[in-house]
């Protein structure tokens, strides 16, 4: 009897926060952006606590008759909230089964841990970040929100009920701008259901936004003269340390190097082909060994502590023998302009005047 009125009481002294939160939930506009802006995570944490422990509001169950279940009355809860319309319309939907969450953890030293920190945490960080969720983004959008994406990542990458929406919620909103951006020069496009650490890639998203940005490059018309050695190496080096444009397979099962496919085609736009014999060769754009099991041409791919391809990359710790960094030198020395000269190197070859040593810098760089 003792243990009855100890849990009426508890459950008592978290009417209140449940009423306000009920409020912000049901009060407002309607949209997800209305609650997220009206509720109050201590209150959110405080009800959701309080009602998981409760063993008159979420005692264990017996289901079919066959043994007992834990957490059930709150799993419906939280399915429940979580499952309106217009959380659903901004791309939330948790998982349909939720029965191995672990909610709630208190340590000895007062420590919290469990999904229902990860989700007050997550939820705060959105509160800050409404773009994700809300409308159109446009590359201005992330530039402008650029360092908030690795917290918004890692945040909601943590919480269970919220990681398994992130990759669709990023592919509607986040995705036609990354594509936009290279798919005006190649076929490249990207895929958030490839991420595995959000940490991870939500720092080098920002580093490529960071890069275009600040360069001020436009891939449909780039102009690789007003680029240093340093610059492409940079900007390529960024590209491919985001997971997003690694090895994956395509919509037919065969494994493809999204960065490969981006590379050629920025070659192709550097005039490099008008200084070869034919095309150049799509096999050498590619680090793909097997399209059938995406084995690599050198080493094997690693993402501790940023995704790395080693036929791009390189494996010395200098960097000496990274495919980028010689391409990037090619370039940065086609784009040379002799003392007293208004062309570069490649400008000359491309227009036909060029003398001896112009040829000799330019097959040099290319075999290099």
């Amino acid at each position: 009897k003792s243990h009855v009125i100890e849990e009426l009481k508890k459950l008592l002294d978290v009417v209140s926060d449940a009423l306000s939160l009920s409020e912000c939930i049901t009060g407002g506009d309607g949209t997800v952006s209305s609650i997220f802006n009206n509720l109050d995570t201590v209150k959110l944490k405080n009800v959701l606590v309080n009602l998981l422990e409760n063993k008159i509001i979420n005692p264990e169950r017996v289901i079919d008759g066959v043994g007992k279940v834990k957490n059930y009355n709150f799993n419906t809860l939280i399915q429940g909230l979580l499952g309106q319309d217009s959380i659903k319309d901004a791309g939330i939907v948790i998982p349909s089964d939720i029965s191995s969450i672990v909610w709630y953890e208190k340590d000895s030293s007062g420590n919290e841990s469990g999904e229902v920190i990860n989700l007050v945490r997550a939820i705060n960080v959105l509160k800050q970040n409404l773009f994700l969720i809300e409308g159109s983004i446009d590359f201005d959008t992330l530039v402008a929100n650029k360092n908030s994406l690795t917290d918004l990542f890692v945040a909601i990458g943590n919480s269970k009920l919220l990681s398994s929406s992130l990759p669709k919620i990023l592919n509607d909103k986040v995705g036609p701008q990354i594509n936009e951006i290279f798919g005006s020069v190649s076929s490249v496009s990207i895929n958030f259901n490839n991420v595995d650490d959000w940490g991870r890639e939500g720092q080098a998203l920002v580093n490529i936004i960071e890069k275009i940005s600040t360069l001020g490059i436009d891939f449909s018309n780039i102009d690789w003269s007003e680029l240093t050695e340093d610059n492409i190496n940079d900007l390529l080096t960024s590209i491919t340390s985001c997971s997003l444009f690694g090895v994956h397979k395509n919509e037919q099962g065969i494994y493809e190097d999204t960065f490969g496919i981006l590379l050629e085609t920025l070659i192709e736009k550097a005039n490099l082909s008008s200084i070869m014999e034919g095309e150049l060769d799509s096999a050498l754009f590619t680090s793909i060994k097997d399209k059938f099991t995406g084995e690599i041409k050198v080493g094997s791919i690693t993402t501790d502590p940023v995704y790395k391809n080693p036929y791009w990359v390189g494996t010395s710790s200098d960097g000496s023998d990274s495919e980028i960094k010689r391409i990037s030198a090619m370039i940065g020395v086609l784009n040379t302009k002799e003392p007293g000269s208004s062309q570069s190197i490649l400008e000359k070859v491309s227009s036909g005047v060029v003398d001896a040593n112009d040829l000799k810098i330019v097959l040099n760089a290319i075999l290099n």
